[in-house]
């Protein structure tokens, strides 16, 4: 029976909803029986209206996309801090180009793909300003500020569950994106990932972070395409910047994987392909997993902690500390911003901003200060960090040089 239509107000048929499959749902009849479907979703924490053309996660994916902490992405540190060189990856090439790797893994795979973008794209949702550098310095301020360890996969949760960032609300993704999100762990170096399928989901807390493994394979597929992508393009940003050369990468690496980003994505997606396929599993070759274990070697020492990168260490912690520093004591002054006559007493951009993220959050009283400014420092970019630093701890130049 064809499908009825009716005209809507501008004398447009569109078929009766009552009548069709959703797409999603006619797409995920042809999923392997490892897949996540839609029907089987745990839900998520916070209520929206419902939706019976889109699955659970293709709502999560494009909530993501247009939320605030999202857009902040392609103004955060993926590896190189501030570059000028606009073809050096930012945190939105990176989630961008996870998405990616995992979308066509998901492909070949006959996995979730929807699923696997909206934890692709959000993975880093919760990462901090100047990278790992940053993450490192917010840690250190929150362990001796007694709120325990800080780090960016946990950080998510408060991003996705508190931070009102879509239309003055939070976005509430589904447990099976939290989850992924929370347990994509890219730097524990595994040659095989099979998803917990035992665990409740609906427990995913900051002690899921650097614990345990994806609940999903799909989470499976984005924990193992981010390490892909960094390091990938992490060694052609490396290259484009003159930190190292061709003729410096590992012979191995340039004769298994390849010379350029493209050709060493397109062949581990092959060997995790025909490694994979049929199977609970992600999982690379022996073969390939000895190759991938030596760039990863060779990156750490050459790239994450080369003499470059080392000497502006001590130049991003200290912006950071001084940052939290500073601020803390607008916090203190102005009773985290409830005395707006005190308010008066901070002028500029800085603190105008950090007054209004104050009036959006509204935080209860029994939230200390430190916590606070946790929040609002991991959320700001690279270039905010800077420009609130350079604003808040002016430094007077000499009027004469000195002799």
């Amino acid at each position: 029976m064809p499908a009825r239509t009716k005209r809507d107000g501008r004398g447009l048929e569109r078929q009766s909803k009552t009548l069709l499959i959703a797409p999603y749902q006619e797409y995920e009849k042809g999923l392997s029986e490892f897949a996540s479907r839609s029907e089987n979703c745990a839900g998520r924490p916070g209520r929206l209206t419902h939706d019976p053309w889109c699955s659970p996660w293709e709502r999560d994916y494009h909530r993501i996309l247009y939320s605030d902490a999202f857009k902040r992405l392609k103004h955060k540190t993926q590896v190189f801090y501030l570059p000028e060189n606009d073809h050096i990856c930012t945190r939105m090439d990176h989630s961008l180009q996870v998405a990616s790797i995992a979308d066509t893994l998901c492909t070949y795979l006959k996995l979730n793909s929807y699923l696997a973008l909206a934890i692709a794209v959000g993975h880093d949702l919760g990462h901090a300003p100047f990278g790992h550098t940053g993450e490192e310095a917010l840690n250190d301020i929150s362990v001796e500020a007694g709120l325990g360890t800080f780090n960016h996969e946990a950080n998510a949760l408060r991003v996705i569950n508190m931070m009102k960032e879509l239309h003055g609300e939070s976005l509430f993704l589904t447990y099976e994106v939290q989850d992924g999100i929370v347990c994509h762990y890219g730097e524990q170096f595994d040659s095989v990932l099979i998803p917990d399928r035992g665990k409740d989901i609906t427990k995913v807390s900051i002690d899921s972070a650097h614990a345990q493994y994806p609940g999903t394979l799909e989470g499976c597929v984005v924990r193992y395409s981010d390490r892909v992508a960094y390091l990938a393009a992490d060694l052609q940003d490396a290259k484009e910047l003159g930190i190292i050369n061709k003729s410096q990468v590992p012979i191995a690496v340039r004769k298994v994987l390849g010379e350029d980003t493209g050709e060493i994505i397109g062949h581990i997606i092959e060997d995790i392909v025909r490694e994979s396929s049929g199977q609970n599993l992600v999982a690379t070759s022996d073969g390939i997993f000895k190759v991938l274990k030596e760039l990863y070697e060779f990156s750490n020492a050459n790239i994450y902690n080369c003499s470059f990168m080392m000497r502006q260490k001590p130049w991003i912690k200290n912006i950071l500390r001084q940052l939290f520093d500073g601020l803390k004591g607008v916090l203190d002054t102005t009773g985290c911003g409830k005395d707006k006559k005190l308010r008066a007493l901070y002028p500029g951009e800085t603190n105008a901003v950090l007054f209004y993220f104050l009036d959006v959050m509204k935080y209860p009283d029994e939230v200390p200060p430190g916590r606070i400014l946790l929040d609002y420092i991991s959320g700001m970019t690279d270039s905010f960090a800077k420009r609130s630093f350079d604003e808040l701890i002016p430094i007077k130049t000499p009027l004469r040089r000195p002799r």
